[in-house]
């Protein structure tokens, strides 16, 4: 009974503090909100209300992905059309991200980095700010962490800790009910692909390097990605059929990537006609934007500076730790941590969330497209902070550092 007591007692304190995180949290973004309730709509936030007020069918959503057209078409039949219900409603999926963070980060790791990366995440000023603007930034980090997390918990088997955590065991063997596990997996997979078609240059990869790595049957690979475009036909087949184009909302986004990069120039609209309607013009797919209009020197050029802007640039050091030089010190000692650990199939999941960006983040590129990545930079960091303390704690009790894979 005393450790019963011992793991009720300190799991029920890990929660006290995800409570008081997202009090502290909610406080400054219920602040921002107020501050901004009375300044227009980002354009995109007002292409959603529009989108919602004006829908016909389920499918009819335009140039945008269906699932958070639904998201605010719901809030508006419950609470009223309005800017600021719009605002709330990203305010509430906000709160959804910091606490799958905290249990994903002490399910993978330990209380003390839930607690922390929680905290670092909760209380970002901008992270805060942007989930008050109506935009689907926050529905997508939903899913990216939903899809994270049950892909980890479906492919390692844990052993319950004293704090609620698990210390994940890597294994080869199979899972329980692995074809009902990749089933889940491709639904949850197929949900993202309607919150964001681009997802599936993140789930396809890490689908197939979890596959690999943990030796599965080849059909258990195929299945969740299969079953993910079955999830996302009707939305696709919507778009063959209205438009002409499976890919519709991601060629058109590819059309205003173009517009802002080359208006003006033979070929396309002129600057007048783009700041009127970003997305006119020619029809152009994502494919001939990145390897028609550009050489493949400037692919990898452009690639290779917007991966380093995501990962340690500017993204990563003003926007993600907040212009902080001490928490940047901590994310590249917990990169380094990760490595010395083993722990490489987080740092895989880590890159390939951020890596299908870095083309067009070697551009004009707002933030906010790659704030998904913020949950991941705010463990990566706090790992630094647990590691280091743990290593310089052993190191005057004369202990060496244990390197393991958990």
């Amino acid at each position: 009974m005393g450790g019963l007591s011992k793991y009720l007692t300190k799991k029920h304190l890990y929660l006290f503090f995800l409570l008081i995180i997202l009090a502290v949290s909610v406080r400054q973004k219920i602040f921002l909100l107020q501050e901004n309730a009375g300044n227009p709509l980002d354009p995109d936030a007002v292409y959603y209300r529009q989108i919602a007020d004006q829908m016909s069918s389920p499918l009819d959503t335009r140039v945008r992905e269906p699932l958070f057209i639904w998201f605010v078409k719901g809030m508006f039949l419950v609470f009223g059309s309005s800017d600021l219900n719009l605002r709330i409603l990203t305010l509430a999926l906000s709160i959804g991200c910091i606490v799958l963070l905290f249990f994903i980060a002490r399910s993978l790791f330990n209380g003390f980095v839930a607690v922390f990366a929680t905290f670092l995440y909760g209380t970002n000023y901008w992270l805060n700010l942007l989930s008050v603007r109506g935009l689907r930034h926050e529905l997508f980090t939903i899913f990216v962490l939903v899809f994270v997390w049950f892909l980890f918990r479906a492919t390692r088997s844990s052993v319950r800790q004293s704090d609620g955590s698990s210390a994940n065991r890597l294994t080869d063997q199979p899972t329980n009910r692995p074809t009902s596990k990749a089933i889940l997996l491709g639904f949850i997979a197929g949900v993202g692909l309607l919150a964001n078609l681009g997802f599936y240059s993140f789930i396809f990869p890490v689908i197939i390097y979890f596959g690999i790595r943990r030796r599965w049957h080849f059909t258990r690979i195929i299945l969740p990605i299969f079953l993910s475009v079955v999830v996302a036909s009707p939305f696709l087949i919507h778009n063959r059929v209205v438009y002409g184009d499976f890919f519709y909302s991601m060629n058109t986004l590819a059309r205003g990537f173009g517009n802002m990069e080359f208006a003006g120039k033979p070929g396309f609209p002129t600057q007048e006609e783009v700041e009127k309607d970003l997305f006119c013009g020619p029809e152009l797919t994502m494919f001939d934007y990145i390897f028609r209009l550009h050489s493949p020197g400037e692919v990898v050029q452009r690639s290779i500076r917007g991966f380093w802007r995501i990962y340690v640039g500017e993204f990563t050091k003003r926007i993600f730790l907040s212009s902080t030089p001490v928490l940047r010190l901590f994310y590249l000692l917990g990169i380094v941590w990760l490595v010395w650990l083993r722990r490489f199939d987080f740092l895989v999941v880590f890159l390939l969330v951020g890596a299908p960006f870095s083309f067009f983040a070697g551009g004009a590129f707002d933030w906010r497209l790659v704030s998904h990545i913020a949950p991941f930079t705010a463990c990566i960091t706090m790992v630094g902070v647990w590691k280091s303390v743990e290593f310089f704690v052993g190191r005057l009790n004369g202990q060496e550092p244990n390197k393991t894979e958990r």
